[in-house]
């Protein structure tokens, strides 16, 4: 009975060692990834500082809208990794904040006015993980981008919707704009590596994506959650 009771204590002793180790473990790998989102939080802050300081020097139309365009781009990672890599917070991110602050931005950079009106709905209550994160917002930037850049030249009433919400086993993404579209004639007038961007960053996510040219742009996407 001794010797059994002997064995339990050594056993307890052994799982309590085990038990702190992985503790110790488990703050060191936080703390790590921490001090790794923190650099990368600096990284792109400075890079979106720098670039932001360039593009009124740049005397070249086509380079100053390249260089507007990467802003776009690294605002959206830059809400990923402000909103995403919290330990507190879990690892997901409101679609509805995420959508409105992108947009807020990308306006500022290429309708400082307001001029566009912007028609937001979105499902409350919505949230994406990891990758499918970065991959909306990289595509929610590039159909702004372009709507801003190409779609409303001379437009009396120019207009934006953006609609989320959920389906079975996902999500449904439309983005409309009453612009230009793309005439039969100029199909690549408003083709630019952005949108073979937003085909490629679809088929990451295993979404099914439909695109209209019927008085002005809709690309309907079906993303599996």
């Amino acid at each position: 009975m001794e010797d059994r009771t002997s064995e339990l204590q050594i056993s307890n002793n052994r799982l309590t060692e085990q038990t702190a180790l992985l503790a110790d473990r488990n703050t060191k790998i936080e703390t790590l990834i921490n001090e790794i989102n923190h650099r990368v939080k600096n990284n792109l802050q400075l890079l979106y500082s720098l670039i932001s300081l360039q593009v009124p020097s740049i005397a070249d139309s086509t380079s100053r809208e390249i260089l507007k365009g990467n802003l776009g781009k690294i605002k959206a990672m830059m809400l990923v990794n402000q909103k995403l890599f919290r330990f507190d917070e879990g690892s997901s991110v409101n679609v509805d904040d995420f959508t409105t602050e992108l947009t807020v931005h990308l306006q500022k950079i290429y309708d400082h006015k307001g001029r566009i009106r912007i028609l937001q709905q979105v499902e409350k209550g919505i949230m994406l993980h990891g990758k499918l994160t970065l991959s909306f917002g990289l595509i929610l930037s590039e159909l702004l981008t372009n709507s801003f850049k190409y779609a409303f030249a001379d437009h009396e009433s120019p207009e934006i919707s953006i609609k989320v919400e959920n389906m079975d086993h996902g999500i449904v993404f439309v983005y409309s704009d009453n612009g230009a579209g793309m005439e039969p004639k100029k199909p690549h007038e408003r083709m630019t590596m952005g949108v073979s961007l937003i085909h490629d960053l679809a088929r990451q996510m295993n979404g099914k994506l439909e695109v209209s040219n019927h008085n002005g742009l809709t690309y309907e996407f079906q993303i599996p959650v």
